[in-house]
């Protein structure tokens, strides 16, 4: 309960500290001299009530001085106005259920030749309970396919779960020469034959999972997961960018690249900020995404780009021929929208439902 409380503390006093703010906008604060100014106390723990629970009586000064009274007055009034609608605050398991303010004047006694200084103390009194948190179900941070008992690891980015290994769900498995943008074909990159078992045992399949040509990927994620819809992949983007996993800190432009590639595997570069780039190092994965450049089947009839990209599926069509999809390139610091044949092979990233 402490720890908790004391976290609370300090969001309470955030929350103060926003409202005052608003208030004394325009007020000149940077000098222990100047008038008139506003400074607020640290939110401290004034009593306790046993009442069946904990309730938790809180204050916090907040005291505007001015070399005249009416000024005094007049900002600690709207101060008042904004603090006490703390009333319905509600942080870390605690629920402001009622703030008093009392004002206290003081006058500061005049050196020789200065002014009087007036200080009104805005006593701020908030009575806390605990409130009740509805429990967030944990999610694991694995998921074992039952069709064939693969573990994958999985990562919570924003609202969304994601797979952090590509899918290797192989059910059966042709050559690059074989293709259709209707009939669903499985590839491992590198071989060539029909033979699951002979396919699993390569490293390739190891490392990188499974090429599924849009048909199939979009039906390949097990029961509980599906294929992301370019949507849902705009929202993992948007998302990261948003909250700081650009390389360079920023929170607008797409560079999210480097946060969501794996460290290994991938061609090196030269490029600011690019997942083939070893600048940045603190960045290298930072969302937990784990790409990796699993190379593609080509409608053409041949595998590709192994080291060099990371290509997968959306479930959103472009047209009668073509589907949505990301790529990253070792070489570039931002994830690239673009839409392809759906006879290619590309990787699947699933995602909880």
């Amino acid at each position: 309960m402490a720890s908790s409380y004391t976290t609370a503390l300090g969001k309470i006093r955030s929350a103060l500290v926003t409202a005052v703010n608003t208030v004394r906008a325009g007020l000149v604060t940077s000098s222990a001299t100047t008038f008139p100014r506003v400074e607020i106390g640290d939110v401290t723990e004034m009593k306790v009530q046993d009442k069946g629970y904990d309730v938790r009586m809180l204050y916090c000064n907040i005291d505007v001085i001015s070399q005249s009274y009416g000024t005094s007055i007049d900002y600690a009034e709207q101060i008042n106005t904004a603090i006490v609608g703390h009333k319905t605050l509600t942080v870390s398991g605690f629920s402001s259920i009622g703030a008093v303010v009392d004002n206290i004047t003081e006058i500061i006694e005049p050196q020789e030749g200065s002014f009087t200084i007036y200080r009104i103390i805005s006593r701020l009194e908030i009575t806390v309970e605990p409130v009740e948190i509805p429990e967030v179900p944990e999610v694991p941070n694995t998921f074992t396919d039952s069709r064939d008992g693969k573990v994958y690891k999985t990562v919570t980015i924003g609202e969304q779960v994601w797979m952090t290994e590509n899918l290797a769900y192989l059910p059966s498995v042709v050559g690059p020469g074989k293709g259709s943008n209707s009939t669903a074909y499985y590839y491992v990159y590198g071989y060539d034959g029909t033979d699951v078992d002979a396919a699993k045992a390569t490293a390739n399949y190891i490392t990188y999972g499974v090429l599924y040509n849009w048909p199939a990927a979009l039906t390949a994620c097990p029961e509980g997961w599906h294929l992301p819809s370019d949507a849902e992949w705009t929202q993992l983007e948007e998302y990261l960018i948003a909250n700081g996993y650009n390389y360079d800190g920023t929170t607008t432009g797409n560079k999210i690249a480097k946060s969501m590639a794996n460290y290994s595997g991938w061609n090196t570069s030269t490029n600011t900020g690019a997942i083939g780039n070893t600048d940045y190092p603190e960045y290298w994965n930072k969302s937990g995404f784990s790409a990796l450049p699993g190379g593609y089947r080509y409608y053409n009839g041949t595998f590709d780009d192994i080291g060099v990209n990371g290509l997968w599926w959306s479930s959103t069509e472009f047209n009668t021929n073509y589907a949505w999809n990301r790529i990253l390139y070792y070489n570039s610091s931002h994830v690239n929208r673009d839409f392809n044949d759906k006879e290619n092979g590309f990787s699947v990233r699933c995602l909880r439902d």
